[in-house]
């Protein structure tokens, strides 16, 4: 299930109308705000990532390592990008299994990070644009 998050854009008259003038620059650092969020949840789901130390369970040893970003593309009106994990194992160990505990390292990233990505995202908005 993806997690979405917004970012909405306000301010007075001037504000708004540099944002339209400037519309390409805006895009652009939207896409660089994305790609700034994706590396912030995917270092977090990478450090908060189960490691089984069974030799015998090469899966979860490695599933980690296959934490990777899909870079922020366009689709339609909306920049989207994602974090994924190259593991199939991984589904088990985010939402448990009928013999093991969940043990979550993916779906709590937003909100554990939230805030860094809203700033970080909204600096580099601000940057780009020269707010």
């Amino acid at each position: 299930m993806p997690i979405r998050t917004s970012i909405t854009l306000s301010g007075d008259k001037t504000v708004m109308e540099n944002l339209r003038k400037n519309s390409d620059k805006v895009i652009m650092a939207g896409f660089d705000a994305v790609n700034f969020g994706l590396q912030v949840l995917a270092r977090g789901a990478k450090k908060d990532c189960p490691v089984n130390t069974d030799p015998d369970d090469t899966d979860t040893i490695h599933l980690k390592e296959s934490i990777y970003i899909e870079p922020a593309k366009k689709i339609k009106k909306t920049i989207v990008g994602r974090v994924r994990v190259g593991k199939k194992t991984a589904m088990h160990v985010e939402f448990g299994t009928t013999k093991s505990d969940m043990r979550p390292f993916m779906r709590q990233q937003i909100f554990l990070h939230k805030e860094e990505v809203r700033t970080g995202a909204k600096d580099i908005i601000k940057g780009r644009v020269g707010l």
